[in-house]
């Protein structure tokens, strides 16, 4: 079966998740044919070393190890240069994101430029934050939110997905330096349809 969708996992010292969310992602993905892009930022804890070793147990997996160079929305634009399926999908490594959305979010596509998953819409949920975090990423995301003429409820999520095609279009537009390469892609282009899914 052709490629159906790219996993982009930008990684800085996640030598003790990496094993644990591709073994998670490779079984809930079995149906879906499917390759994992790490961007590894050199990490010091030789994350990069396990994703190596990893590449003879997973021959879908790609490695990007960055040298002198630093940044999660730089590692995400280089992972989805790299990637070679239609839908292109960044989520983190630390296990935090809701793995088993991901079919959803790859279904949702079919209607729509980007589908972000958020933690506002009903069911979202940000399991295990203090309430002082909680409070940070609200106040986070409601400034962000003055920046946009969509009524995104999370533009700073990291859990997204997007077009390929589109993505490669409006690639150089992007300054990539910034943290929160979500919210530049809704900013420098309104016209972008979306759908969010819990």
């Amino acid at each position: 079966m052709d490629l159906q969708l790219s996993i982009i996992l930008p990684t800085y010292n996640e030598r003790e998740n990496i094993v644990k969310i591709l073994e998670r992602l490779d079984e809930l993905l079995r149906q879906i044919p499917h390759e994992f892009v790490v961007v590894d930022d050199n990490s010091p804890d030789e994350t990069w070393a396990v994703v190596q070793e990893l590449q003879a147990t997973f021959p879908n997996l790609t490695l990007i190890r960055r040298l002198n160079r630093k940044g999660l929305s730089t590692a995400i634009v280089e992972g989805f240069l790299a990637a070679r399926g239609p839908k292109l999908l960044v989520t983190d490594a630390d296990l935090q994101h809701d793995l088993s959305r991901i079919p959803e979010l790859l279904e949702r596509s079919q209607q729509a430029d980007l589908v972000i998953g958020t933690r506002y819409e009903t069911e979202g949920a940000m399991d295990g934050w203090d309430p002082r975090r909680m409070r940070i990423s609200e106040l986070g995301t409601q400034l962000a939110q003055r920046f946009l003429t969509q009524p995104v409820s999370d533009p700073l999520s990291g859990f997204f997905l997007i077009d390929r095609v589109v993505f490669h279009q409006l690639a150089p537009t992007l300054n990539s330096n910034g943290f929160k390469l979500l919210l530049e892609i809704l900013i420098k282009h309104p016209e972008l349809s979306y759908v969010e899914v819990p």
